[in-house]
């Protein structure tokens, strides 16, 4: 395997698609403008990684207002222990609403 290729490829994803996200859930506090801009992110970077298909609701509502909410509900981790946390912990809030073990997206995301 080429790593030259890989971590070109890995800053190319990085620079597209991820750095954007990471700025946009610095806003989950923000206003309800700086909200929506986040959760068209979140879309986007759920339909980049091509998860957004794990992500049906088992009741009516916008598809990924509760990813969006469980987003919220994290803490940015400041380890590497804490950041398996956060995304434990993502798992589980992302486990009620759509009913599914999303160990992927939960990475993802954080």
């Amino acid at each position: 395997m080429d790593f030259r290729y890989a971590a070109f490829t890995y800053l190319y994803e990085w620079v597209c698609y991820d750095r954007r996200f990471m700025k946009a859930l610095e806003f989950r506090e923000g206003s309800e403008n700086d909200q929506e801009l986040a959760r068209k992110e979140l879309f986007a970077v759920a339909k980049h990684y091509d998860i957004i298909r794990n992500f049906k609701l088992k009741k009516e509502g916008p598809r990924l207002l509760p990813a969006w909410n469980a987003l919220k509900e994290i803490a940015k981790p400041t380890s590497q222990q804490d950041a398996k946390e956060c995304v434990s912990q993502l798992v589980e809030n992302l486990r009620r609403p759509y009913g599914l073990d999303p160990w992927s997206a939960a990475s993802k995301f954080l």
